[in-house]
C-alpha cells in the first residue's frame, strides 16, 4: 500500500505518515475483530468496505463522535467510500516502526466502537397488584456492553413510553448518569385508578430488541388474598437422615407478615438450623439474625407452621399436612368482623332516648356469613318518620332503623334479623325507651 491508497485519499501530507503506522499495528492486532475475512487465503484482511457498513449502521450519536472526534482515521474512515475490492490491511513495505501508544489507544476505542451493538434482556420488577388510590411501581434494569449505544423504554399499557400530561405518573432514569454499567428507569404512578391496569413492559434497543413485561391487576379490597405453595417440585419437605428442608412459597396482596416455625426432636443432630432458601423463596427472618436461626429440639418429627395475616378480610383458611401417603388437612373460618362473632346490634347499652330525639339503631352483619339483615318490631311503622337504611362496608352488611321524632309510643322491643347464606337466621334485640319529658308524665322515664 502507498500514500496514494483511498484510506489516505482525503488526508493532509502531515498526516500521512502517521497514519500509515496507526494503519500497520491496527492491522496486526485485528485478528480477533469479528469483520475480517476469514476464508482469505493469504491475509487474514481487514476490509474497509465492511468498517464502512458498520459505521453506517451506527446510531446518529455515533456519528456526531466521530465527525467531532480528534484523530484523523476516524473522520475519514466515515466519510470514505472505497471500491469493493480494496484491503485495508496490506502492510506498507515502508513503514517499520509502531506508532505512538496513545494514538493506538485512540484506534482500539475506535475499534470497540464500531464492533455491532448486542440487546441484553432487560429485567422488570414491582408491584403487580394495587387497591384504588394506591401506587403502582415499574421498575426496568439492563446491563450495558456500550452506555451511549443502548435504548432503555418503559412502556404502560396504552403504549405510552415517556412522562405525559398526567400528573399522577412520574419516571425517573439515570440515563445521563450511568452507574457501574448499570441503566434504569423507574415507574411511580400515584392516586392509581382501575384503569391503570394493564400490561407494563421494559424494551431495550440496541441492534435488535428485547422486551420483558410484567401484569399488574387491580384488586378490591375484597380481593384480597394470601397464597402459600410448596416449592416447584412440588416436595414440602425432603430428609436424607441428616438433613431436612422445608420449602415454602407465599403470595399476598396487600403485605402480610409472615412467621413460620420448624421443630423436630430426636434427630440425629440437637439442634434445629433455619436456612435462607435459594433465589426467589422468601427469607426467615428473627429478631437475632435475619438469615439463621436456631430453635431446641421439642417433639418427634413435629412439624408446626404459624401464618400470622393482616386483618383485611374474611374466608375459610385451611392447613395442610403432607404425609408420605396421604394429605391431612384441617380447616377453619377466618373471620374479619366489626361486632363480636360477625352479627349483632351495635351500642345495646345505649338504649334510652328523649322524646323528639332522632333515634338510629345500627345492626351489623358479617359479609362472610349472611346474605341480608333487616329490622322487625310491634312499633315499627311504615311512614316518612320510621326508616329502614341498608348499606354495606368491606367487612358487614349494615342495617339502619331510623326513627325520627320519637314519641312514646314508640317504645318498645326491635329485632335485627340476618339470614346466613345456607339458610339459617339469628336474631338480636333491643328494649328501646323513650321518655316522657311532658308536665303530666309518670312513666318511660330515662
Amino acid at each position: 500500500m502507498t500514500y496514494a491508497s483511498p484510506v489516505f485519499a482525503h488526508a493532509q501530507p502531515d498526516i500521512l505518515y502517521d497514519l500509515q503506522i496507526v494503519q500497520n499495528k491496527l492491522c496486526r492486532r485485528a485478528a480477533n475483530a469479528p469483520w475480517y475475512v476469514k476464508n482469505s487465503v493469504l491475509h487474514r484482511d481487514l476490509e474497509l468496505p465492511t468498517i464502512s457498513k458498520y459505521i453506517k449502521d451506527a446510531s446518529e450519536r455515533f456519528f456526531n463522535i466521530a465527525y467531532s472526534h480528534p484523530n484523523p482515521l476516524l473522520v475519514l474512515a466515515v466519510s470514505y467510500e472505497p471500491p469493493p475490492s480494496h484491503h485495508f490491511c496490506r502492510r506498507p513495505r515502508n513503514v517499520l516502526i509502531d506508532p505512538p501508544d496513545d494514538l493506538i489507544v485512540e484506534v482500539e476505542k475506535l475499534i470497540e466502537l464500531m464492533r455491532p451493538c448486542e440487546s441484553r434482556k432487560p429485567e422488570i420488577t414491582g408491584s403487580p397488584y394495587f387497591f384504588e388510590h394506591k401506587t403502582i411501581v415499574v421498575n426496568c434494569t439492563v446491563k450495558l456492553s456500550r452506555d451511549f449505544s443502548t435504548i432503555l423504554q418503559l412502556v404502560t399499557p396504552n403504549g405510552s413510553t415517556e412522562e405525559g400530561s398526567d400528573p399522577r405518573i412520574k419516571i425517573q432514569s439515570n440515563e445521563q448518569n450511568v452507574v457501574k454499567g448499570v441503566l434504569y428507569k423507574s415507574l411511580t404512578i400515584d392516586n392509581a385508578r382501575p384503569e391503570d391496569a394493564g400490561t407494563y413492559a421494559c424494551k431495550v434497543e440496541c441492534g435488535s430488541t428485547k422486551t420483558s413485561a410484567m401484569d399488574v391487576t387491580f384488586l378490591t379490597p375484597d380481593e384480597a388474598f394470601v397464597q402459600l405453595s410448596r416449592s416447584d417440585d412440588s416436595t414440602l419437605i425432603q430428609t436424607n437422615r441428616n438433613t431436612m428442608r422445608l420449602a415454602i412459597r407465599f403470595k399476598a396482596y396487600p403485605e402480610v407478615n409472615v412467621t413460620v416455625t420448624f421443630c423436630v426432636s430426636k434427630f440425629i443432630r440437637d439442634k434445629l438450623w433455619w436456612h435462607p432458601g435459594g433465589t426467589g423463596r422468601p427469607q426467615l427472618p428473627t429478631p437475632s439474625n435475619p438469615l439463621l436461626s436456631t430453635e431446641e429440639v421439642r417433639s418427634i418429627y413435629q412439624i408446626k407452621s404459624f401464618t400470622e395475616i393482616k386483618a383485611v378480610t374474611s374466608g375459610e383458611i385451611t392447613c395442610i399436612a403432607y404425609r408420605p401417603f396421604n394429605v391431612v388437612t384441617h380447616g377453619g373460618r377466618f373471620l374479619v368482623y366489626e361486632i363480636e362473632n360477625g352479627f349483632g346490634i351495635k351500642d345495646k347499652m345505649n338504649h334510652c332516648f328523649s322524646q323528639n330525639e332522632n333515634i338510629t339503631l345500627t345492626c351489623l352483619a358479617s359479609k362472610f356469613q349472611f346474605k341480608n339483615v333487616t329490622w322487625s318490631g310491634d312499633n315499627l311503622k311504615n311512614d316518612t318518620f320510621h326508616q329502614v337504611v341498608s348499606s354495606e362496608n368491606q367487612h358487614s352488611l349494615i342495617s339502619e332503623m331510623k326513627i325520627l321524632r320519637a314519641s312514646v309510643e314508640d317504645t318498645g322491643t326491635y329485632s335485627c334479623l340476618a339470614f346466613k347464606t345456607y339458610g339459617d337466621t339469628e336474631r338480636d334485640s333491643i328494649s328501646v325507651t323513650i321518655g316522657d319529658n311532658s308536665p303530666q308524665g309518670t312513666s318511660n322515664t330515662c
